[in-house]
């Protein structure tokens, strides 16, 4: 009831907002993960607007205000407060989201939505494709009704967009933003962000990024991680005869919480680091349980291994996934201990035949020219 309640007043509020402050034609409104950071798809966008149409085009980010730093001086930061939703989002002409929005918050015809899901090559189930979760399917549901375009980089995923979201809008199959700079894969870019990073040359890097467990989300509660992280460094030491570093990536939802391993000089949180697709470009190896970033790692060609230890009690407590791992191409293990024994065959792993096995499963559609075509979408109709 209460919930009803401050749908109502909200959608009132911004509905009234819009009629008194007209809506900006150049004006454009940005959240990456409900405003938790400033990375991702929009981040891309964001910057592909400002190199082409320099400061005509007005951009509003609605960001936490610890990742302030991290923004260029011709973006407008403001607290992803549902107030500063109320506000922002009515009067501009155009939002761009990765997450689902408030689906309180007024919109005119005249505005453009574009949502640029942050994961369409996913494992876990969501929306509508979860039994259960009323009140997530409306949310979803009320929002995919608001949404324009919608992005996605492969057929795979524009399946799932329609079939979570329910949503029966244009869907532009041409690839994800982020992903423009994996297919460039420049090696000047490369070489700063492993200076930023402080990774020596010869240094190989393993990046493990393990999604988020709902026990831990809900309760605030550190994440276990099983796998002994200084024995994965010494297999790969000797498997290679090469230096290596492990870079630990936590999900968003867990940074605040931490988990339980010991960080060293080769041992490193990168949690903290705004941009993934940054860190998936210079890391030569992905380990991960049901993240999509492998369905982005792969477009590089490059090796990524699946810990899956708790994949039973992960399906049945937090998402059912969307396919049986047995009739997929990706490399796995159950057991830490056959974790380990798949890194001691690492010479034996083809990465390069791998990813493109993942790529055709997802059945990609990246082209590395998908942040120029939306730059022009907005540039040209309303700006």
């Amino acid at each position: 009831m209460k919930q009803n309640i401050l749908y109502i007043v909200c959608k009132l509020i911004s509905f009234v907002w819009h009629y008194i402050a007209p809506i900006s034609r150049n004006k454009v409104v940005f959240i990456s993960f409900g405003g938790r950071t400033y990375n991702d798809n929009p981040k891309v966008i964001s910057e592909g607007l400002f190199d082409n149409y320099g400061s005509d085009i007005k951009q509003i980010w609605l960001v936490d205000e610890d990742k302030w730093k991290y923004l260029p001086p011709y973006v407008k930061a403001v607290k992803p407060s549902l107030i500063n939703h109320l506000i922002y989002l009515p009067i501009s002409s155009v939002w761009v989201s990765n997450f689902s929005l408030f689906p309180s918050i007024y919109k005119s015809p005249s505005q453009y939505y574009i949502q640029t899901w942050h994961g369409d090559r996913a494992f876990k189930k969501i929306g509508f494709d979860v039994s259960g979760r009323e009140n997530l399917k409306n949310n979803y549901l009320n929002s995919s009704k608001q949404i324009d375009l919608f992005i996605a980089g492969s057929k795979f995923g524009e399946r799932m967009i329609r079939s979570a979201f329910h949503y029966e809008g244009e869907v532009l199959n041409i690839g994800c933003p982020r992903n423009d700079q994996l297919l460039r894969n420049d090696e000047q870019k490369v070489n700063a962000i492993k200076k930023l990073l402080g990774v020596k040359k010869g240094e190989r890097i393993l990046m493990y990024a393990p999604t988020f467990r709902d026990i831990n989300k809900d309760k605030g509660t550190k994440q276990s991680i099983p796998l002994d992280m200084n024995i994965v460094l010494n297999i790969l030491s000797l498997a290679t005869h090469s230096k290596w570093k492990i870079f630990v990536r936590l999900h968003s939802h867990m940074i605040k919480y931490g988990c339980n391993i010991k960080f060293t000089e080769d041992i490193v949180s990168v949690s903290d680091y705004p941009d993934m697709s940054d860190l998936l470009l210079i890391s030569d190896v992905l380990v991960t349980d049901y993240s999509s970033s492998v369905g982005d790692f792969s477009l590089m060609g490059k090796l990524s291994l699946l810990f899956q230890g708790d994949r039973t009690l992960y399906e049945l407590n937090d998402r059912p996934l969307y396919f049986d791992m047995q009739k997929t191409p990706f490399i796995y293990a159950e057991t830490t201990d056959k974790f380990y024994v798949l890194l001691n065959r690492f010479s034996e792993l083809n990465g390069k035949e791998n990813s493109r096995k993942i790529n055709e499963f997802y059945e990609v559609t990246e082209t590395g020219h998908s942040t120029e075509k939306i730059c022009e979408i907005i540039h040209n109709k309303f700006v």
